[in-house]
């Protein structure tokens, strides 16, 4: 099977765990392009690195700076290092996001490839997610309807795809950390650029406890 090159899977980690190397694993059978971001980890988490490093390039943080950073560190160099592709992909490290929904948030991207894309979980009906988890995600998404005039049933998912045209205005977004990625959804309305919602699993790790 012919991999996909036409994105590259980007993935921001802080002190990952045994899951992000079979997630990687996993991507690399279907995607040629894989780059990680490790966000100042510990050198306790060096091994999980190394397990991921013939799969994936890996870019490097001196100090943790935030997701908001790493992704910006990504952005930047598939910017200035890669000329060929389309789009990018950010998944989390945890295991939350399965190649399956990143197959299929990028199969809606290749049909729509200036549109950003946001696998979105099923707050309403999905009876795994926590309640408060819930509660807090269609609060946010109301008040964001009503305050912003933004639709968007899941503004905190982590799995969204962007073209490369849009990264140059991405990396101007203010915000080094989990705010980013809130940010990017007001640029994204402010440059009138569309988004499309691909349904995906709900999966939290350990009850959610974090």
């Amino acid at each position: 099977m012919e991999k996909n090159s036409n994105v590259v899977i980007l993935i921001p980690a802080y002190n990952p765990d045994k899951k992000m190397i079979s997630l990687v694993k996993e991507l690399a059978e279907k995607f040629e392009k894989i780059m990680i971001v490790n966000d100042g980890c510990s050198e306790e988490y060096n091994e999980i690195f190394d397990a991921v490093k013939e799969q994936a390039h890996i870019l490097v943080h001196d100090k943790n700076c935030g997701k908001g950073r790493a992704l910006k560190t990504g952005f930047e160099y598939i910017v200035k290092q890669e000329p060929d592709v389309i789009g990018v992909v950010t998944a989390d490290a945890d295991g939350q996001h399965t190649l399956t929904d990143i197959s299929n948030c990028v199969d809606l991207f290749l049909k729509n490839p200036q549109k950003a894309i946001f696998g979105c979980r099923d707050f309403k009906s999905d009876t795994k997610i926590p309640p408060r988890s819930r509660f807090g995600n269609r609060l946010t998404s109301r008040l964001m309807k009503f305050f912003c005039d933004i639709v968007l049933s899941d503004t905190q998912t982590g799995l969204r795809v962007f073209s490369k045209d849009s990264l140059p205005g991405l990396l101007q977004v203010k915000g080094e950390r989990y705010e980013y990625e809130m940010n990017c959804i007001f640029h994204l309305k402010d440059e009138h650029i569309e988004w499309e919602e691909m349904p995906i699993e709900v999966i939290y790790i350990d009850n959610n406890e974090s």
